[in-house]
């Protein structure tokens, strides 16, 4: 599984490149440091490589991880280190160098992953702010929005508020109906507005967020003006 290039023979199969690649842009330092930690012990061990075979490869490592940083338009500047071609320098040297520059493009990924959850967290959250009135949202119909299934976007979503998705769709509700009921609003009128289908279930929900029947909630606030 050599290749030849430059007229010089050393390990770096194509499908390893690509599999480097993929890893690299899905920012997974760890694997990362793993396959080129392998492809330099398999070089060093490769019909007793030459020096010039050994600096081609280092700098062919560094052509991919540059079309990755093009490909991915990633803002991590990656210049040709001439280290990695200079016989002097020893392999562990070229080889943090390599690393150098992986850490820093994994780095850029992580926080451009974390921006982009951001934003569909955001928008996740959003959609349910406007909707929470319909008695039709479910967990499994907002996964489904979102393109993904219930029990991923479940945990995420509790990663990303602290609490569940169904308490806090229920807080929204609850809340929503105590100003209604403040208003004067018939608090089995409140319930179908803020998206209850049963009356019991309002009732159930409403004393566990409020520690008090919605009856009770309309008649203190209700005397009291507020």
């Amino acid at each position: 599984k050599s290749i030849s290039r430059k007229n010089s023979f050393y390990y770096y199969p194509f499908e390893i490149e690509v599999n480097f690649a993929d890893t690299l842009l899905s920012g997974d330092y760890v694997k990362i440091v793993s396959i080129i930690d392998n492809l330099i012990l398999n070089n060093q061990s490769y019909n007793s490589i030459s020096l010039m075979a050994l600096n081609n490869f280092f700098a062919n490592l560094e052509l991919t991880i540059l079309k990755v940083v093009h490909s991915a338009q990633l803002k991590t500047e990656v210049k040709r280190n001439k280290s990695l071609t200079d016989s002097a320098c020893s392999i562990m040297e070229k080889r943090e160098s390599i690393l150098d520059v992986c850490r820093a493009i994994c780095l850029e990924i992580a926080e451009r992953q974390t921006e982009s959850n951001n934003q569909i967290w955001c928008e996740v959250i959003e959609y349910i702010d406007s909707n929470y009135m319909n008695n039709n949202l479910t967990l499994g119909k907002v996964a489904e929005k979102f393109n993904y299934n219930v029990s991923t976007f479940s945990s995420k979503f509790k990663e990303y508020k602290g609490v569940s998705f169904t308490h806090y769709l229920n807080g929204k509700r609850i809340n929503h109906a105590c100003i209604l009921i403040q208003q004067g609003m018939q608090f089995s009128e409140a319930a179908k507005k803020v998206g209850y289908n049963s009356e019991d279930t309002f009732r159930r929900v409403f004393k566990k967020y409020k520690c008090m029947t919605p009856s009770s909630y309309a008649s203190i606030h209700c005397k009291q003006g507020t």
